[in-house]
């Protein structure tokens, strides 16, 4: 088995055998089994920034974002293979909003969303960071408030499937000033 673009490769190996029954009565004739070596394809993978996220275990990962407040992070992909690699949203944040940086990785840039499931981001240089800014809900916090998942894809294939954990952190809003209104009484009224 194995696909149509795979190309194998030595070391090759061959070796005769005959066909026995379950009586022990072998096969007049004797076969060639010849053997080769399939590459291995090497898949990208993602390269978690411990400055940005808190890993998890190798799948999965934790961003920490303060109430109202936006949050800038970056996704790095590792291609063996390939100059480039691409960033692939499995699915998006049902809370909140994804924005990613039409520059890549420069500051004041225009932002674009992460609008939908599937949503690609292409040709990014290997082994560079890619910037990506979280917006949560409005007034929205707690553990696990809004999760997203991404593969990093080349033309290899994709990695593991990555998740990405926010948590938003609550923060005391200012109290806001509210005039109380006051009805006026005559007390001489019965």
């Amino acid at each position: 088995g194995g696909n149509n673009d795979e190309v194998a490769s030595g070391p090759y190996d061959t070796f005769t055998f005959r066909v026995v029954d379950d009586l022990l009565l072998s096969s007049r004739d004797t076969y060639v089994a010849t053997m080769s070596v399939l590459p291995n394809k090497h898949l990208p993978v993602f390269v978690p920034d411990p400055t940005t996220f808190t890993i998890v275990n190798t799948t999965t990962v934790m961003i920490s974002v303060i109430q109202n407040t936006d949050k800038t992070f970056y996704i790095m992909g590792s291609s063996a293979t390939s100059t480039t690699y691409n960033i692939r949203f499995m699915s998006i944040p049902a809370s909140g909003d994804l924005f990613y940086d039409l520059c890549g990785f420069d500051e004041g840039c225009v932002s674009d969303p992460v609008y939908k499931a599937d949503f690609l981001v292409s040709d990014i240089t290997n082994n560079k960071a890619f910037k990506f800014t979280y917006r949560p809900a409005t007034n929205v916090y707690g553990d696990k408030a809004a999760q997203f998942n991404f593969v990093i894809n080349d033309p290899n294939g994709d990695s593991t499937i990555v998740t990405v954990i926010i948590n938003i952190i609550h923060v005391n809003q200012i109290p806001k000033f509210v005039p109380l209104t006051y009805a006026s009484f005559d007390m001489d009224q019965p």
